[in-house]
């Protein structure tokens, strides 16, 4: 992305400091305008313009890899093997010619210019992207979701339709479960998250999602409240799905992911209180305690799904087994 092409913040026969379009020269030295770099990457949404400004303001902190610092000499810098040395193919070829450039240290970002946009700015390209990230995270669902439409994902050419259309209905858990097979390989992720993308790829395409798609496309709403949003509130009724989220969406860009589900509970409580108690035994009917998965050298973590009740139960359990251990000489434990 960044190898070539880049947008500098200096176009050819430009004005230091402004930004500029692809072609021109990388200009040393500060940024000249930090308020209008701020104000122009806060109102951009997500997508190509606002790529290019991300792209042509961190390209100040790369250096070619041979710019090495002194204190690394040329023999240390030969001892260290290249990533992928033994691999072929996309990926070995993106790290390759990635590694012909390095992010500068901490210490060296002071003279990239970079700093001159002071901390109002650097918010604003971090906030960039943030923004950015979501909208990846959206065309990866709705890709995933596009993926299980495909014909050559199906065994069985009797559940097409007479002119070799995917059907929507027959053969669907038989696509979605090769989707996330191909996807769990393709991506490295398990099976039960590409699963999850598929079904927030179709949430985003579907009627009751619409205000979410649109949040989550310009990058306003990051992906892991776009998916909480679409895990919540996929079985319950299109209209009280989009009360919900008129509601709850205007405020939740800023506010944490637990404080968005707060958000949607109450206002289900609000909007439809006469489905409380079906929705409360479909999620009871959810739950779950997964196996044991490395946190660590000698660690592993387990997590539980519980009805609230037994959840609290726990808790109060375990807040007495830690105030017995902290009158025990436990230090670790909470009183």
């Amino acid at each position: 992305m960044f190898e070539g092409g880049v947008r500098p913040l200096v176009p050819t026969g430009g004005t230091a400091g402004a930004l500029g379009v692809p072609g021109g020269e990388l200009a040393p030295g500060p940024v000249t305008f930090p308020e209008d770099v701020a104000g122009l990457l806060a109102s951009l949404g997500a997508g190509r313009a606002l790529a290019g400004v991300v792209e042509g303001l961190l390209a100040r902190l790369l250096v070619t890899a041979q710019d090495a610092d002194d204190e690394c000499s040329t023999a240390d810098r030969d001892a260290v093997p290249p990533l992928f040395t033994n691999e072929s193919g996309t990926e070995s070829t993106l790290v390759a010619a990635s590694e012909q450039r390095r992010t500068m240290g901490v210490e060296e970002a002071g003279d990239s210019g970079l700093l001159g946009l002071g901390a109002s700015g650097l918010g604003e390209l971090a906030a960039a992207c943030h923004r950015l990230a979501a909208w990846a995270a959206w065309g990866e669902a709705l890709a995933a979701a596009c993926l299980t439409g495909c014909p050559e994902l199906s065994s069985h050419p009797g559940q097409w339709g007479p002119h070799g259309e995917v059907s929507p209905v027959v053969g669907y858990e038989e696509r979605r479960f090769n989707a996330t097979c191909l996807l769990s390989t393709r991506l490295g992720i398990s099976r039960t998250r590409a699963g999850q993308m598929v079904d927030h790829g179709q949430a985003l395409m579907s009627m009751g999602f619409g205000p979410t798609e649109v949040m989550e496309r310009c990058g306003v709403l990051d992906s892991a409240k776009a998916s909480l949003v679409t895990r919540r509130l996929e079985d319950v009724p299109v209209p009280v799905a989009l009360a919900v989220q008129d509601k709850v969406l205007p405020q939740a860009p800023r506010r944490s992911v637990s404080q968005v589900g707060r958000d949607i509970e109450r206002a289900l409580m609000e909007i439809d209180p006469d489905g409380h108690a079906e929705r409360s035994q479909n999620n009871t009917e959810r739950r779950c305690v997964s196996r044991p998965r490395p946190a660590g050298e000698g660690l592993c973590q387990v997590r539980l799904l519980l009805p609230t009740m037994d959840a609290l139960l726990l808790d109060a359990t375990l807040d007495a087994i830690a105030a017995s251990a902290r009158a025990c000489g436990e230090k670790r434990s909470l009183g």
